[in-house]
């Protein structure tokens, strides 16, 4: 009894050390991607700066693709709050706007989008809300 008493034990500790490792796995393949989109900012005259920008602007746009795959895959969802009715329990409201032609309480300007880990938020997003001027 004390023996699996022991190796439930260590099996739990040993859990608990790898419990994100799936996710750090997977992030490293959002961190291959960035490195590619800064390899292509080098200073590289026979490339014109417009296409060097534009492959940035491509790489970026991947790595933002990439990192949304492996939120998906591990329950992470963003919270985009825009034009809907402010909750407060997936919302921080940082400031009131004056607006008359929307209804007061609606969000009109996200600061920072919030995230839910399976279904339970672990960051409100940071909105403004309408006011009735």
């Amino acid at each position: 009894m004390e023996n699996l008493r022991q190796r439930t034990k260590r099996d739990i500790e040993a859990a608990s050390q790898f419990a994100i490792q799936r996710f750090c796995k997977d992030i490293v393949s959002v961190a291959d991607v960035l490195e590619m989109a800064l390899g292509s900012t080098k200073p590289d005259t026979s490339v014109p700066a417009e296409k060097r920008l534009d492959d940035l602007v491509s790489g970026l746009s991947m790595t933002m693709d990439e990192l949304h795959r492996v939120f998906g895959r591990h329950g992470l969802s963003i919270i985009d709050p825009m034009h809907q009715k402010f909750d407060p329990n997936s919302h921080n409201a940082l400031y009131e706007v004056p607006k008359g032609d929307v209804d007061a309480g609606t969000i009109v300007a996200v600061q920072k989008k919030g995230y839910m880990l399976n279904q339970r938020v672990i960051r409100p997003a940071d909105v403004g809300v309408s006011k009735k001027p």
